[in-house]
């Protein structure tokens, strides 16, 4: 069993800048499975409803750091059609390859009206240069346990001078049931060799409640609440909830 006391330093292979783009691409395919049956989205989505009810905005401009593939966004603007929130979303990932497939499988895959609210934009998380407050909700899913906790610090500190109401930010708790349970869902599944390595290692790389806390108190996030998902994922906001 690994030592899952401490966070890991092992590399993803999706952070390897000259990984194939085949090979890129098609775990990018892959992994909103992952996300839809362990309820990451659903996380994500009942902190966004919380602060609904609180605020009741009718129109959002979020910014996603860390984007992926870009389902996090897709899933934002399709539950704001719903609510009648004209949500806007601005994502931004430093990988040109994950940024033009985004953008393709967006225009490809979703309705007009979902894949024309999104911006899909090549930028580097620790150099955000918008001017301050210039989104509603800085938002990022599944992209910190990529960081080291320096850098954590400083992209959570970047989002929360870009945002009026606050942040969210959704990842994985590092737990012995998540890794097992991830192993064997990759195993028994066909997936690719890059999430099948890449899966795993997430959950080495992710985090304890207590690093969770020590990352938003020195990223000077006043009022953040920090709330455990099944299945093993925190949600670290500031916005306000009902």
């Amino acid at each position: 069993m690994p030592d899952l006391r401490y966070r890991a330093s092992t590399d993803e292979l999706m952070d390897d800048p000259t990984v194939g783009t085949e090979v890129l691409e098609k775990a990018l395919v892959e992994l909103p499975r992952i996300n839809r049956w362990l309820g990451g989205y659903r996380a994500t989505l009942r902190t966004l409803d919380a602060y609904r009810k609180a605020v009741a905005p009718t129109q959002l401009h979020i910014l996603d750091v860390g984007t992926g593939i870009g389902d996090y966004p897709a899933r934002i603007v399709e539950w704001g059609l719903r609510r009648d929130i004209d949500i806007r979303v601005t994502a931004v990932d430093i990988n040109p390859v994950t940024v033009r497939f985004a953008r393709q499988t967006a225009e490809s895959s979703l309705p007009s009206a979902v894949h024309s609210r999104i911006e899909f934009i090549e930028g580097d998380a620790l150099e955000l240069e918008w001017p301050d407050a210039s989104f509603d909700i800085c938002t990022s899913a599944l992209f910190f346990h990529h960081l080291s906790d320096e850098h954590c610090i400083s992209v959570l500190r970047q989002m929360l001078r870009l945002s009026k109401a606050g942040v969210l930010i959704n990842d994985i708790q590092r737990h012995a049931m998540a890794y097992y349970g991830i192993v064997f869902v990759t195993s028994a599944l066909p997936f690719s060799t890059m999430v099948r390595h890449d899966a795993p290692v997430s959950v080495r790389r992710a985090f304890h409640r207590a690093e969770v806390e020590r990352v938003a108190a020195r990223a000077g996030c006043r009022n953040a609440a920090i709330r455990w998902h099944w299945a093993f994922r925190w949600i670290l906001t500031n916005l306000p909830q009902r």
